[in-house]
């Protein structure tokens, strides 16, 4: 029996052929795989043909073997994994030989017949030679393939499924299988191969592809995979069913099987999402036609497990309101379908991103409103934009992805919810609406949670060079969004939003680089913000500026000796007594010290502000270039200073220390004062909460 799908009617106006500005694919994949669930092993064919678009004459191919990470404790993912001595969800050790997973390449033609299996070889082009490192393999092609010319690889390969490790894997009968088919490295002309074994603090970085994948699973499983799924074969003599998807330029394929899996669909409709004002709103910022800004239907594949089928629409607001924002600030996504999984129970593959499918994450009680699921669902569509679009190196430089990608989440859960309302759980419970005035901007926390770690490790580090995963993680998700959070502050909103458009519509397809998004941002603001990005991403050194000291007195005539006309004058403290002036003339005189106590300094025309307020409500400000250790400035008033302030505006999201950048003449206790009676009120609510249930 087969069914043909006939892909619904707004498929014929957005098409499996996408962006017609993109350049060609550079890989073409034709694969089909089978799922064998009694040995947990995948069974495949691949047809790869490679373009070579570069001016250089190939002489190899090297390909990603990823699997082959979870074969043996000598692999860079295993070996590293316990070299960081455990502090995570993978020890380093293969529990149970079950457990491991692998990928074996059976044969390997050209298209003429020609073996290539003697042309083989495992390398470790990043890494001292490690014998049980298999995740990168090179074959040494018989001919050159020429400038412009390709070669076309026939592989047969079977690959045992890992028991689930990195997002990839099985338990009990539930599949995510992801990094699972050779796939080549990316060539970069005039440089070679860029193919890096897997390491463990890494991802990925590939090449843009067409894919065409048949995957034949038994009848009762549920399949949500990359791409648009156009045929459908049922074999039931066979007990299986083969799904087809096809999708072009995009560089990953993942896919999901489980026979408990709940689909619904549904149609993101940007005329009912969208009122013609925002349309003309973004339309006027980024300075583009109106309909170039129009965002197209999307279709909605939800595969959710039946213990959250309660959280359905849940699911749907947080994907339609990500899909929304993130194509006004960013430009439309130009896929036909997006597929959202609620993965299967202990996969280990929540959170996580693929072109045109992620993973969410939720649990069976979630709050009204909160990082779960809408915040996982904003974060993995925003890779679909960064990692998946403008596809970034995210083994040499993650925080573009992961980063940028943060970034923006916290953009749409602003826009979604305001300022983030807190997690409180009893257990499983969660009690957050007891707790709604206690709410924190996306800054707080990303300063919360990054600023120790700056003196580490810099922003751009090869992922698996940071001193531990605490560093990498924390530098390239929550160290940049605050970085990012700070240029939007130097900057302006507008203009952030205007250089991450441009960056996204400039490079969208094309693999940018750090140096890239430095051109856009100089560009788009017209100002050269290079410092910026050597100091807090280059730079491992602390920001830090406060007030180090504010004196402010009355003005009284000097006592002593002066020489005059007349001759010598004495002024003595006795011959001031009593004397008094109109507080007309009074005049007071302040001495305010600004203090670098970091290393890390601005540049460029940024400078450091002082605000200075004295008590008759006026202000001074004064700005400073911030380049020595220290800066004096000083103020004659008619009223004395009751305090001063660096960056009143708080431009420098990142400085380390708030607590320094105030000084006050008099202090005032009734902040600390107002704040102690919330958290006690709330403390007395939590108390009576804990008493109610016990």
């Amino acid at each position: 029996m087969k069914q043909l799908y006939i892909t619904l009617i707004f498929f014929l106006g957005i098409g499996l052929s996408i962006a017609l500005a993109a350049p060609p694919d550079v890989v073409q994949y034709k694969i089909d795989v089978r799922l064998d669930t009694s040995s947990q092993m995948l069974y495949g064919k691949e047809i790869l043909t490679w373009h070579n678009l570069s001016n250089d004459r190939v002489k190899d191919i090297y390909l990603h073997l990823y699997w082959n990470a979870f074969k043996n404790e000598e692999s860079a993912y295993l070996s590293e994994s316990a070299e960081s001595q455990g502090r995570s969800n993978h020890s380093g050790h293969l529990d149970e030989i079950e457990d491991a997973g692998w990928i074996r390449l059976k044969q390997v033609t050209l298209s003429d017949g020609r073996s290539l299996k003697e042309a083989m070889q495992y390398v470790t082009p990043d890494l001292p030679r490690r014998p049980g490192d298999q995740t990168v393999l090179r074959i040494d092609l018989p001919e050159v393939v020429q400038p412009g010319g390709s070669v076309r690889l026939h592989i047969d390969f079977e690959a045992k499924i890992p028991k689930a490790i990195a997002r990839a894997g099985y338990y009990n009968n539930n599949y995510f299988i992801s990094q699972w088919f050779p796939k080549p490295g990316v060539y970069q002309a005039g440089k070679g191969w860029n193919c890096h074994a897997y390491h463990y603090f890494s991802e990925f970085f590939a090449d843009f592809a067409d894919f065409d994948v048949r995957i034949t699973v038994p009848q009762d499983f549920v399949v949500g995979a990359s791409g648009v799924n156009t045929e459908r074969v049922v074999n039931d003599t066979a007990g299986t069913v083969t799904y087809r998807y096809q999708q072009n330029h995009i560089h990953d394929f993942a896919w999901t099987a489980g026979q408990r899996f709940i689909k619904k669909e549904r149609l993101f409709n940007p005329d009912s999402l969208i009122s013609e004002d925002e349309y003309r709103h973004y339309a006027s910022l980024f300075n583009l036609p109106l309909d170039s800004v129009r965002l197209t239907p999307v279709k909605l594949i939800l595969l959710i497990r039946p213990e959250h089928e309660n959280q359905i629409e849940r699911h749907f607001q947080a994907t339609e309101q990500s899909v929304k924002y993130l194509g006004l600030w960013f430009g439309r996504y130009p896929y036909p379908t997006l597929t959202v999984v609620d993965p299967p129970y202990r996969t280990g593959s929540s959170g996580m991103e693929y072109p045109t499918l992620v993973t969410a994450a939720t649990r069976p009680i979630i709050a009204e409103e909160g990082w779960i699921p809408d915040g996982v669902i904003a974060h993995e569509f925003a890779h679909n934009y960064w990692y998946g679009m403008a596809a970034n190196n995210e083994f040499e430089e993650a925080w573009l992805d992961e980063g940028i990608t943060t970034y923006s989440e916290d953009k749409v859960m602003q826009a979604m919810h305001g300022k983030t309302k807190m997690i409180v759980t009893f257990g499983p419970f969660p009690i957050s609406r007891y707790f709604d005035q206690i709410r924190y901007s996306s800054w707080e926390r990303a300063r919360s949670s990054a600023l120790h770690i700056v003196e580490t490790d810099p922003v751009v580090t090869p992922s698996w060079q940071f001193y531990d995963i605490y560093s990498y993680f924390l530098n390239v998700y929550e160290r940049t969004a605050l970085n990012l959070f700070t240029l939007e502050r130097l900057l302006g909103k507008d203009t952030m939003l205007r250089v991450l458009r441009t960056f996204q519509s400039r490079y969208r397809y094309r693999h940018p680089t750090t140096q890239d998004f430095i051109g856009i941002v100089n560009e788009v603001s017209g100002r050269d913000m290079r410092w910026f990005f050597d100091e807090f991403f280059y730079g491992d050194r602390l920001f830090d500026y406060g007030v180090g000291s504010l004196v402010s007195h009355k003005i009284v005539p000097p006592i002593g000796v002066f020489d005059s006309d007349s001759g010598m004058v004495v002024v003595s403290r006795d011959s001031l007594e009593g004397r008094t002036e109109p507080d007309s003339l009074t005049r007071y005189k302040t001495i305010v010290r600004v203090r670098r106590y970091g290393q890390a300094r601005p540049g460029g025309d940024v400078r450091i502000k002082l605000l200075v307020a004295f008590a008759d409500s006026t202000t001074e400000t004064r700005y400073w270039d911030g380049r020595k250790r220290w800066q004096e400035f000083r103020f004659e008033t008619a009223a004395r200073a009751v305090y001063a302030q660096v960056d009143p505006d708080t431009l420098f999201l990142l400085d380390a220390n708030l607590a320094n950048n105030s000084y006050r003449t008099e202090t005032k206790s009734a902040g600390i004062n107002r704040w102690a009676g919330k958290f006690l009120f709330w403390l007395q609510n939590l108390l009576t909460i804990i008493t109610l249930i016990s």
